[in-house]
């Protein structure tokens, strides 16, 4: 087939971009005749396909998204395809893969948690408003492209907010490299880890990942670190990995006292190493549709506390109880789940490492690969 494969940046770091790699290298080892439509992009070695480049106009981000939608819409129509697949919010695609989850339940999130002023700004900003309508003709229940979403908790939503037909809605949960991220690297990388950042072995390493550090809930875990300096004996210590402004979270470390080191190393391209020399995961996401790093500190053997608003966390099976905070706010909660899993954490990390092999990468791209072939041959 002649498959038309969409996405805005295609980058070789990060969980979405390793996947979305490892699908266009699936789909040319089938044989199809990929053509990729990005702004930007960075080919793993070996990978030939048709690059499209898509213009973008620079500056307000609804420039830019409104531009990569009409300019994919333009450029995808000028030729004839067999399938058009988006990782992205366009105007002409024959399978969608939701990734980035629903926008309207996204902005009923931002109502309950974030500032009043920052929600007043949200009913305004024409970002939210030209992302709502071409969510609304993706998910219009008359259309007719297929939708794959990356967790239950998605599709409930897009069906709720939009009345899309169940049928149209299949779910696939994301994939992750079992050997990339493996419990045995601790050997081989935590101890060089803890030494570039002064890390003794006695101190418990908290880590963070995650790029928006708003809505990944940082604020909830800085509060929660705190309530454990009062209730943990051993020294304390937060890796916050990941794109966000540090400012305002360092201002709050100061405010709320925290003595515990808290540091921020930014993005990072060889994340496993980060999982090798932590202790626990914590991610308490205001909204998150699949959290890629909640599976990949499980696939590393980690402890893993998150919220019931990640979609990661219909994975964890009879142990969500014991993991899932249902509201990110409850920093009592929150430390209180952290504190009653630290003295089984090596028995927790191997119980989830077990979970994540059920989600190897191959069989994500694979059941992928068949809702596409489906829906191209329908």
């Amino acid at each position: 087939m002649k498959i038309a494969l969409i996405r805005k940046a295609f980058r070789l770091h990060g969980g979405a971009e390793r996947f979305t790699s490892r699908f266009l290298q699936e789909l040319q080892h089938q044989g199809h005749a990929v053509h990729l439509f990005a702004h930007r992009w960075s080919l793993p070695s070996g990978t030939s396909c048709t690059l499209h480049p898509v213009p973008l106009l620079k500056g307000l981000s609804v420039l830019q998204v409104l531009s990569f939608a009409l300019a994919t819409a333009w450029l995808v129509r000028r030729e004839t395809f067999d399938l058009v697949f988006s990782f992205e919010r366009t105007l002409v695609q024959d399978v969608y893969r939701a990734g980035d989850g629903c926008h309207r339940q996204w902005l009923r999130q931002r109502r309950r948690y974030y500032p009043f002023l920052q929600v007043v700004g949200d009913r305004w900003n024409p970002l939210h408003r030209v992302i709502l309508a071409i969510e609304r003709r993706l998910y219009a229940p008359d259309g007719t492209c297929q939708i794959i979403a990356n967790s239950y908790q998605v599709k409930e939503e897009i069906m709720r907010h939009y009345a899309t037909p169940a049928g149209r809605i299949a779910v696939v949960y994301n994939g992750i490299d079992l050997e990339t991220f493996h419990p045995r690297l601790r050997a081989r990388w935590r101890e060089e880890g803890r030494q570039r950042y002064g890390i003794p072995e006695e101190t418990l390493v908290l880590l963070f990942v995650g790029s928006g550090f708003q809505r990944k809930g940082l604020t909830y875990l800085l509060s929660a670190l705190k309530r454990l300096e009062q209730q943990v004996s051993c020294p304390l210590l937060l890796l916050v990995v990941g794109k966000g402004n540090p400012k305002p979270y360092q201002r709050q470390v100061a405010q709320e006292g925290i003595r515990s080191p808290v540091l921020f190393p930014g993005v990072q391209a060889e994340i496993e190493r980060y999982y090798a020399l932590a202790d626990l995961f914590v991610l308490p996401t205001l909204y998150d549709p699949f959290s890629n790093a909640t599976l990949e500190a499980m696939a590393s053997g980690l402890p893993v506390i998150t919220t019931a608003w990640n979609g990661a966390a219909e994975i964890l099976g009879a142990w969500r109880e014991r993991l899932v905070v249902s509201e990110p706010a409850a920093t009592e909660v929150l430390a209180q789940k952290i504190i009653d899993v630290l003295p089984e954490r090596e028995a927790v990390g191997a119980a989830l490492r077990s979970l994540a092999e059920a989600y190897p990468l191959q069989a994500c791209v694979e059941e992928m690969l068949r809702v596409a072939s489906n829906t191209a041959g329908s």
